[in-house]
């Protein structure tokens, strides 16, 4: 199985234990009550894809033995059909549409037509903060990466965070603790700098 420690463990066991026998779309509205989140299907389905979880379930899906609709029908090929150019078919998502990223455990948001798709985390940032300063990165303070409510979210200089990552993790389940690990090694960044930029002189 596919590991999914970027969740919060209740939550996956609380997924794992109520995906069988419902849709997706079900089972994202349960989630959505249960937790008071906002995920949409195809994050849903995208996590429990990752994480080996299987349903059961294929509304689509044509059973042994049976017909299927458009037995007989003729076959249309009228260009009228054909999508027009600046057009998208029905599965271009929206400019602020969500998914997963498998990959990386991060969600991912639509920002430009056609294909331009950003982290999720980052472009929230960016909405309350402006740009990323240079050099600098984005941490979730729960190491929940699908977690992107701004108060979860602290910009980091990139030399203080592989510090945090390589000696001294914030990976606690406090975001607090892992606060205050990130702005000591905000400031012990700072002081290095400092005292590297008088030693030059």
């Amino acid at each position: 199985m596919i590991k999914c420690s970027v969740y919060n463990k209740e939550l996956v066991d609380w997924v794992r234990s109520n995906q069988k026998g419902i849709s997706r779309a079900e089972l994202t509205a349960r989630l959505n009550k249960r937790f008071n989140t906002d995920f949409s299907v195809n994050v849903v389905s995208s996590f429990c894809r990752r994480c080996g979880f299987k349903s059961g379930v294929n509304a689509g899906q044509l059973k042994k033995g049976g017909t299927p609709w458009n037995k007989g029908k003729p076959h249309r090929t009228n260009s009228d059909y054909f999508f027009k150019k600046g057009h998208g078919g029905f599965k271009t998502k929206e400019v602020g549409a969500e998914r997963f990223c498998s990959k990386d455990g991060y969600v991912i948001i639509k920002t430009k037509q056609p294909r331009t798709w950003r982290r999720k985390h980052v472009v929230v940032w960016e909405q309350h903060h402006g740009k990323i300063p240079q050099g600098h990165c984005i941490r979730f303070l729960d190491n929940d990466r699908t977690n992107c409510n701004i108060d979860n979210l602290v910009c980091i200089h990139r030399g203080a965070n592989a510090v945090i990552n390589h000696q001294n993790p914030a990976n606690s389940d406090n975001p607090d603790v892992n606060h205050a690990i990130i702005l000591t090694e905000q400031i012990n960044h700072t002081i290095k700098n400092i005292d590297r930029y008088r030693s030059a002189i």
